[in-house]
């Protein structure tokens, strides 16, 4: 999230001064290069929490669960930070509904796959379930702002030729 504070300074900056349309494609593509780089440091850190973690003086059981929660997790990670950068521009250039759909969306999906994954009558897979649950929903919700900003480009005129969803990424 903290990645794309600056996102959203650069592109209010650009829609005011007139240069969304040149400039937030330029922006996003940018952010994207560091999503990508906090991506590969977060996987490091899922990818090696249980031994850090036992060499924390961490519990052996403990440590093996946070590790498997947060590598379940990690799947949906890149498309939450995808939807919050295309949240950022498109909320940049005054499209701000686009991203309160998407993240309600994402929610609502969220609370259900949970309980679905957790209850006993359903798939009943305890704490991994509220992992798998949040994954599958940050890619739901990028693929909702991803669906959104294609499916209005064509009536916004201009204002979201910077983003281009496919090749920008």
């Amino acid at each position: 999230m903290g990645l794309n504070l600056g996102l959203s300074t650069l592109c209010s900056q650009a829609f005011g001064a007139g240069r969304a349309a040149s400039l937030n494609g330029i922006y996003l593509r940018r952010c994207v290069v560091f999503l990508l780089v906090a991506f590969c440091y977060s996987a490091a850190a899922a990818f090696y929490a249980e031994p850090i973690l036992v060499a924390l003086q961490q519990p052996a059981n403990v440590s093996k669960s946070s590790a498997r929660f947060a590598q379940v997790q990690l799947g949906g990670v890149p498309f939450y930070w995808l939807a919050d950068a295309l949240q950022t521009v498109c909320d940049g250039v005054q499209r701000t509904d686009f991203g309160f759909y998407a993240q309600a969306l994402g929610a609502i999906l969220q609370v259900a796959l949970s309980l679905l994954a957790v209850h006993p009558r359903g798939l009943d897979l305890a704490y991994l379930g509220i992992a798998a649950a949040r994954s599958i929903s940050g890619v739901i919700t990028f693929l909702a702002m991803v669906a959104m900003i294609k499916i209005h480009r064509s009536g916004m005129g201009s204002v979201l030729d910077g983003i281009s969803v496919g090749p920008a990424l």
